[in-house]
């Protein structure tokens, strides 16, 4: 249901409902959260004003020892963002104006992470979020390990690391705050609430941690923590809500159904049938990469969506493995080993994925949004989420597969390492050079000389396409997106140097050498050639566009005899411009 739909909907189940009917404040809460859900999406500040209005009034008619009172009161606690603002405000006041020998200055510092963080999450400011963890470290430090208080700010910088990693998607904040929970669960008393709630988020980091790393050993743990957890504590618990818990529960229960496809040790696959469903799931991903690579290469949209694609990924296991890897139970005998024979294949999924998000926001609509200011808002954080995803990817390769280099230096023969790499390089190129002309860029960083890296990267990676990519839908997207690196050299660098930039040669030699294996290795070639030749005699080149698709798909254009006069090179970077 769209947002308009479910306002409409729940608006008018409100209006029918008489005020003395117990579930009024309910049905205002829902109201309230549909305008809110919509602010988020939309930016509309009418909604976020309807939001606040119809919670404080669903606030008022809950009774004080109504279990949901508590919760919708945070609700506005950290959605009214004039409150958090002046709570900013008068926290950071009190913080400066107390002198460090001042026992209440900690208390007023820890105070300023909250609202530091309810900003985070309504405005998306990562100094925010980077302030308040800064803020709960210091306050940790300054903690005696038998205040009662430790708990707590354990407890909040556990949570808020967790936020900074969905957000910005750093491990290492995983990582530290599956460490810190760990410490906070060590100060809790046995079998108690506390305990309780933090094993919960405990649980719910080691799901993450399984999602990044596939590692089957995060995924028990967390089933087991849950069960444990939804055994101890009361439906009608305040605390700690069970419902959720439940919730909790049952998503890492169906990760292991996806993962290993067993509903219950009462009743498992045989071993052939659990092989028969990890084969499926190969070949279900080897069709996904071929249709997302042909995708990408032709610049169409692909005809699944990423998000009805519901196959769990393959075990990173090479075929022989699999046979070994099953009991007689059809079970998991051990973990995941971090790499294996199959770890090539599980890259190129994640990266075709990243791929079709960079290719999904070239479309012209996606485009046309950034002439509003909610639409760029949206899409320069869909693009800022891609360039971090794809920087996710490299980093998490192991060092000596992160370049072609350091691959033929470790004496790898992996065909998916280099193609990946080539893809990746080109995916980044297709990601920055869509905004590299706008006044304001997405990145952190210069889109144009991101673009140009990207490009030389790509060009250095290839120097073993020849031998290591096979003739394929997979080197006709790197020999594409060769070409293209080539042409974004010539498009975005000094003019006046071009003639001696070793990459760009190395591009056409590159070129070259692949004309006997691939046929669009010789019209990229003389593609470059030409805009080369033609830079050479018009020292104003730089300022032509060029019309790549035409190039590319036109089967009737005469290479040889090219007209690259002004106007011919009006659609350089399509029409992202």
């Amino acid at each position: 249901m769209s947002d308009p739909e479910g306002i409409t909907v729940e608006e008018a189940i409100l209006e029918a409902m008489p005020d003395s009917d117990p579930e009024l404040p309910n049905q205002m809460f829902k109201v309230a959260h549909r305008h809110f859900t919509r602010y988020r999406r939309v930016g509309l500040i009418a909604d976020l004003d309807k939001a606040i209005s119809m919670a404080i009034k669903a606030i008022d008619l809950t009774p004080e020892s109504h279990p949901q009172r508590t919760p919708r009161l945070l609700f506005m606690q950290t959605r009214e963002l004039g409150v958090i603002e002046e709570n900013i405000a008068v926290q950071r006041e009190a913080v400066e104006v107390t002198p460090i020998s001042n026992p209440k200055r900690v208390l007023f510092l820890a105070n300023l992470a909250a609202p530091l963080t309810a900003r985070h999450q309504i405005l998306g400011k990562k100094e925010d979020l980077d302030e308040a963890i800064q803020i709960c470290h210091d306050v940790i430090a300054q903690t005696d390990e038998n205040s009662p208080q430790l708990l707590e700010r354990l407890g909040n910088l556990s949570l808020a690391l967790s936020e900074r990693y969905d957000t910005h998607g750093d491990q290492n904040d995983l990582e530290e705050a599956i460490e810190v929970v760990k410490q906070a669960i060590e100060v809790t008393e046995e079998d108690s609430l506390e305990r309780m709630a933090q094993l919960s988020n405990y649980a719910n980091f080691l799901g993450d941690r399984y999602l990044r790393t596939g590692s089957i050993r995060d995924l028990e743990e967390s089933i087991h923590i849950f069960e444990m957890v939804c055994d101890r504590i009361e439906d009608d618990e305040v605390y700690l809500d069970r419902h959720k818990c439940l919730s909790n529960f049952g998503i890492q229960l169906s990760r292991r159904y996806r993962r290993i496809g067993t509903v219950a040790t009462a009743s498992p696959r045989s071993p052939a049938d659990s092989i028969e469903v990890e084969l499926s799931r190969r070949i279900w991903w080897t069709i996904y990469c071929l249709d997302r690579i042909v995708s990408v290469c032709l610049g169409r949209p692909m005809a699944a969506n990423d998000s009805d694609c519901c196959c769990a990924l393959p075990l990173p296991l090479g075929d022989e493995e699999v046979d070994t890897l099953y009991s007689l139970e059809g079970t998991l005998d051990h973990d995941m080993n971090p790499r294996s024979a199959l770890s090539g294949f599980l890259d190129l999924i994640g990266l075709c994925k990243v791929s079709g998000e960079v290719q999904s926001i070239q479309s012209p609509t996606e485009i046309r949004d950034l002439g509003t200011k909610v639409g760029q808002k949206r899409v320069m954080d869909l693009a800022l989420g891609q360039e971090k995803s794809l920087d996710i990817w490299l980093k998490d390769l192991p060092e000596h597969l992160q370049s072609s280099e350091s691959i033929m230096s470790a004496g790898s023969k992996s065909e998916l390492s280099v193609q990946s790499l080539i893809i990746h390089d080109g995916t980044l190129v297709a990601l920055y050079q869509t905004f590299a002309r706008r006044k304001h860029s997405f990145s952190q960083r210069q889109t144009v000389e991101n673009c140009v890296t990207a490009a030389r990267s790509c060009i250095n990676n290839s120097r073993h396409m020849r031998d290591f990519v096979p003739p394929s839908h997979y080197l006709a997207l790197c020999v594409n997106y060769l070409t293209i690196s080539g042409l974004v050299l010539l498009r975005m660098t000094n003019p006046e140097s071009i003639r001696e930039d070793t990459d760009l040669h190395l591009c056409i030699q590159l070129l070259g050498d692949l004309e006997v294996t691939w046929s669009g290795a010789t019209r990229g070639k003389i593609i470059i050639e030409e805009v080369l030749r033609t830079f050479q005699d018009n020292q104003e080149g730089q300022q032509m566009n060029m019309d790549f698709q035409t190039l590319f798909q036109n089967p009737d254009l005469d290479l040889g005899n090219l007209d690259l006069s002004e106007g011919f090179f009006e659609n350089f970077w399509g029409t992202f411009v």
